[in-house]
Formats: C-alpha cells, structure tokens, sequence
C-alpha cells in the first residue's frame, strides 16, 4: 500500500533535502546566493535554537496531547467503532517494541478506511499491549501507530510503503502484532584545540538513504551546541548516520586590505597565530567527507558522537570580476563536495570573519575597486568556485576547480569551463493545457540533482548558470507522475530525456511530457497463498535512462497491490521478499529477478492482472 504524499514529498524525492528547499533555479536564479542569502537571512535564528529549547517545547506539545483527552487512557482497548460498525470482522493484535519484543502500553493505534480516509477510529493500547477494533465491513484499511519514544509509523511500514489490513478475506487479521521502533538519540560534545567547548557551532546530520534504488548520503538535519559545546538529535530512525561540525575560533583575527588611491593596496600585518580558521570536521577527526566514519544507530540507542576541532592556517584568495560588473551583479561562490552533493558553502565563509559588537560576524568578503573580490577566512581544500562573467543577471561565468593551497591564490573567469543555460517550451501529450505546479529537474550521472526550474504560466522553464555535461531532465508535480519523452534542441529532435550541455552554450527547445494515466492490480503470492509486507516492483525497459517510470508498492495483508501513475509502455512485474535495501537501479543487482519477472504491457486506464506475480526470495 501506497501512503498518501506530503503535498512537497515529490520535490523532497527529487532533491532529497529534509525541508523540501533545494537549488531552484529560474529566470532571477542566481546560484549563488539565492542559497548563501537565505542561510544567512532565515536560518540563523532557527538554527541558534540547542536542543533544550526543543526538549522544552517538545514537552509542552506532549504535555497539551495527554491533558485534554486524559479518559482514552483508561478506555477499554477494544472499541467499538459506531462509523464503521457496519459488518462482523475485526482487527486486533498487540504492539510490541521492535528492538526488544516487549508489549507496548498507552500506544494510539489508528485504522482508516481506504476507500473513505474520514472514516477512521482511535484506541490506546493497555498494559497487555492489545488493540482491537470491531464490527468492521469488509474492505482494506490503514492501521498506525504512535507513542511517545517510538517512531510513529503504519503496519510494516518501509519508507512511504506498508501493508493495508484486510478484512473479509483468508487473511488473519485478528492477531497482528505491530512493532514500533523506539526512537535512537545521538548527542556528543564539540571541543576545541585546548579541550574547551566550542558554543554555537553548527552541526549537521546526514543519512545513508537507498529510497532511490542507490546508496547515497544525504542531510537530515542541522542544529547549534550550546554553552557547553553539547548538541544533540533525537526521534532518530534506525540507520547510519554522518556528523560534521563548522565553527569559527572565538580569538581568529584576519587581515584587512585596503586600496589605496594611487590603485595599490595595502594590507594590515595579523599573527600567524590568530589568522586561522576551523575547516569543517566530520566525525572521526577528518576534514574529507569520504573519510568520515559512520555511526551506525539501532532503536532505543543513546549514542555519544565528540568532535574535536584543529584550526588551520586561513587563507586569501582574489576573484577578478568583469570591468563593468560594479558592485550590482552575481557574486562568486564556492562549492564544495559533501558526500554525495555539492554544497554551497559560500555563507560559511562569509561569516568566517572577526566578531562585532552586536553578536554578528564581520563579511570576510571585501571589494577592492570596482573589479576585485577578496575573500579572506578559508581553509585550504579542494573548491569548485563559479566566477561570473556578465552583468546582473546574465547566464555568463565559468566554474573553476581550485586546489586551494597558498594564500592569495587569484581566479578569473578564464579559469574554467564557462557555464551554459538552457530554456524549455513545456507541453504535456494529449493534454490541452498545462497543469499548475510541474517543474523540470537536470539530474547528474549519479543519480544526484544538479538543479531544479519551475515552468513558469507561460510553460516555460529555464536553467542557467549550468555546469557543462551530460543530464537526464526529469519532470515533477505534486498532482501526478510525469515523464520526459522527447526533446527537441536547436532543432534537433532526440527520443528520450537525456541531453549533453557544451560549456558556455546557450540551448532553447521543447520537451514533451507524458502523464502516468494506468494502473496495474494483482497479488503477490508464493506456493499459491498472498505474501503480505513484499516489494512489488514494474521496471520498465532499461532501467538505468528511465529510472522514474518505474513504480513500487508494497503488497498488503492478502498479497494485493495496486501500482498508480504507470507511465504506459512495457515492463517487467517482479516481488521480491523483504527487498527493501536492494540498490534496485542497478541493472546487474536486477537481472536475476527480472529473469523471473512477468512481462507486462501497461496502456491507460486499469490492468487486473490474472496472473500472480511469484514472490522472490532476496
């Protein structure tokens, strides 16, 4: 069973980012600093907050649940239910923790309807565990569950799937057992190079996903030490996680240039010693994100993850802006590998400058004339920094590699590959007009997003500032599922949805759009009985250039599953047991289930398929 999509979930599959914000690019994009500025402008004050504020206020909304309705704790745990009592069938079972196999009391465990989400009903577990709801109609309904210390989740939940509970049929409905995860918690102290507590530092939280069929690494969450240099991330799901840390050192001074009137410039003389910087750390003492050890987290775990933080010489470099840029146009900013993403990480450094009076920090960016950048507080590493190269606004730059090794170092847009752009006319097949809210995304080779651009009321969407290289253009919308299947570049048409950008070139085109309007219905069974909790997989041909036109769901209670929003074509149908962590896009990892698989050709409207699909073993 499929779980009803948060209506931005179709952006956060895309971008994977955990609040849906992400790298949008448009028109007015600026690469830049439409992600630098709103870290500097909006999140500061968020991120300030440490975690006994949340404890607090989390108290609070706990407190505010279990006040008003204090009688359901003392209710009976089976209820009947006067809106959905309306046959003789029933589902019952207990809740149990899922890392130790004890019975869970005062767990709300909820059903609702399928064909009818209104009709839906509450109970609270008692001491022994046992829910139980009662004359219920036949039908498929949604069964959760959530307690304080656990993760709130539905039946056999994996990732946005779980397993409807049947009524009416073969299956065993009346002794489930629910097993709720209990929340991990992972906290640790950043100190600095003399063992002290390093306080608002930020740190992040990132998290090994596989929901798109391939391992990557993403952020979760961020947060602030306090006083005591402690974080801490609660109402963590089982799985491994990374930590980094990016502080300034409270006594760092940096050297101020001024230019002085004959075109020279001068520079004030600061120690050694206090011109340093705090490179960002990851835990296990390593400034590489590819070296930075993993924490593997169980349910119920309280685990203890200490940074300890090294300056490091801070360096200078100089960035030479177009002559009639002036002071109105894009900014330079600097990228940065981080696992699996680039990072902007040009708000770091902005704010890697002195103290001021008021709590802030100085810009460690400074304009030298009318066509000089310098930026002063960097640690040495490894950079990819877009130098513009045009007025405001314009889709002109390049984007250079820079090993950052001395102080000084300069770049001018001649330094590396020009960026390019690119702008769509947006048409939907078979469609007359163009639904609100679809946006088209350029994915990398790596299955990451390299950018995302909504079509605007016109129908068209634009990228620019574009690294040079080869993408898969996909299309979004929380509406339905969409799919790229023609483009047509400088007129050139191409089949398919993959293009390649020359560096510095300016493209416009059509791209045509495909909704998913089938649907396929069945069941998943092994030795003629329906397996409940499997992964049903329709994998299209060449899995790895249409990874998005394939559908998953997972099979409820009786083995049934139903697979929406088909784009239509021909696939392979296959279930596989318990196949969850598989990197499913991988076609060498797929070829043995799809040996097995059911061929199917999928058109618009409704397929019921005669045939079960045979459930694999992983």
């Amino acid at each position: 069973m499929r779980q009803r999509r948060n209506p931005f979930f179709w952006l956060n599959r895309l971008l994977k980012c955990p609040s849906g914000d992400g790298l949008v690019s448009g028109p007015d994009f600026k690469p830049a600093l439409s992600l630098a500025k709103g870290a500097d402008q909006g999140s500061n004050s968020n991120l300030s907050q440490d975690f006994s504020a949340r404890r607090r206020r989390k108290a609070a909304r706990l407190q505010q649940l279990f006040q008003t309705p204090i009688l359901i704790l003392i209710l009976p745990t089976t209820l009947v239910v006067p809106a959905l009592a309306q046959g003789g069938y029933h589902i019952a079972g207990k809740a149990v923790n899922s890392a130790s196999g004890a019975v869970l009391a005062q767990v709300h465990v909820s059903i609702a309807s399928a064909q009818d989400r209104n009709q839906k009903a509450t109970v609270v577990t008692g001491a022994d565990g046992a829910f139980a709801f009662t004359g219920l109609p036949a039908g498929k309904f949604s069964l959760s569950a959530a307690r304080h210390g656990f993760i709130e989740s539905s039946y056999n939940q994996h990732e946005r799937y779980s397993t409807a509970i049947v009524t009416g049929g073969d299956a065993d409905t009346e002794h489930l057992v629910f097993r709720l995860a209990p929340q991990a918690v992972l906290s640790g102290r950043v100190i600095d190079e003399a063992g002290d507590p390093v306080r608002n530092a930020n740190v992040s939280l990132f998290q090994q996903d596989q929901s798109r069929g391939v391992t990557l690494v993403r952020q979760l969450s961020q947060t602030r030490t306090d006083d005591r240099g402690m974080y801490e991330f609660d109402e963590l799901a089982a799985g491994n996680y990374f930590v980094s840390v990016n502080a300034r050192a409270w006594y760092a001074l940096r050297p101020q240039t001024s230019q002085n009137g004959d075109g020279t410039t001068t520079t004030t003389e600061v120690p050694a010693s206090f011109d340093v910087t705090y490179p960002t750390t990851f835990y296990g003492d390593t400034t590489d994100s590819s070296d930075a050890t993993p924490i593997p987290v169980r349910g119920g775990e309280r685990l203890t993850a200490d940074i300890r933080l090294s300056p490091v010489q801070a360096l200078r470099i100089r960035i030479r802006m177009p002559e009639d840029q002036g002071r109105g146009g894009d900014m330079p900013q600097f990228l940065r590998k981080t696992f699996d993403s680039m990072e902007n990480v040009t708000g770091e450094i902005m704010q890697s400058g002195r103290s001021t009076p008021d709590g802030g920090n100085e810009s460690a960016m400074r304009m030298l004339g009318s066509n000089y950048v310098e930026l002063s507080g960097i640690p040495a590493g490894k950079y990819t920094v877009f130098v513009p190269n045009g007025s405001g606004g314009a889709p002109e730059g390049a984007l250079a590699d820079v090993d950052l090794t001395e102080d000084g170092q300069e770049l001018t847009p001649s330094s590396g590959e020009p960026v390019g752009s690119l702008k769509f006319k947006v048409q939907i097949a078979v469609e007359p007009r163009l639904p609100s809210q679809v946006s088209l995304a350029l994915q990398r080779g790596d299955k990451t997003i390299a950018v995302v651009s909504r079509v605007n009321d016109n129908g068209e969407s634009e990228f620019v500032h574009v690294p040079p290289g080869k993408y898969t253009l996909l299309a979004a919308s929380p509406n339905a599922d969409y799919a790229v299947t023609h483009i047509v570049m400088g007129g050139t048409p191409s089949r398919g949805h993959t293009l390649e950008l020359p560096a510095g070139s300016s493209i416009e085109g059509t791209v045509t759009l495909v909704t998913g309007s089938g649907r396929v219905e069945g069941f998943a069974k092994r030795a003629g009985k329906g397996v409940a909790g499997a992964m049903v997989m329709l994998v299209p041909k060449d899995i790895e250039a249409n990874s998005e036109w394939l559908r998953r769901d997972q099979s409820d209670l009786d083995g049934s599953f139903s697979l929406i929003n088909v784009i239509p074509g021909d696939y392979v149908l296959v279930a596989i047991d318990d196949g969850w962590d598989l990197n499913w896009s991988q076609p060498g990892i797929m070829a043995h289930y799809l040996e097995q698989g059911q061929k199917v050709s999928v058109s618009a409207g409704l397929i019921q398929l005669k045939e079960a699909a045979a459930v694999q073993p992983k």
